[in-house]
């Protein structure tokens, strides 16, 4: 089983997962990520499927400010999303 947690490669990545996770909110270190480096969900999944696993599972992670919560979502991958695949 192969666990994943990663950030899209979107402009809305870009704008909350740089501008304001580093440079506003200084959750991380200014220059932590590079935007290049993110992996659409699609790569992910072709990827998995290159080294033998099957069947991945995606579930995106949204931020509430106002609850300061994170929660799951099945269909909002636009900034964090995890992944998990295993062998047949």
């Amino acid at each position: 089983l192969l666990v994943a947690s990663t950030l899209n490669r979107t402009l809305k990545s870009y704008a909350l997962g740089i501008v304001a996770a580093e440079y506003i909110l200084r959750w991380a270190p200014v220059g932590a990520h590079q935007w290049d480096r993110f992996i659409t969900p699609d790569e992910l999944r072709a990827h998995f499927k290159a080294v033998g696993l099957v069947d991945p599972q995606i579930s995106g992670m949204v931020y509430s400010p106002f609850n300061d919560t994170w929660s799951l979502s099945a269909a909002d991958f636009d900034i964090n999303y995890l992944a998990a695949a295993a062998r047949p």
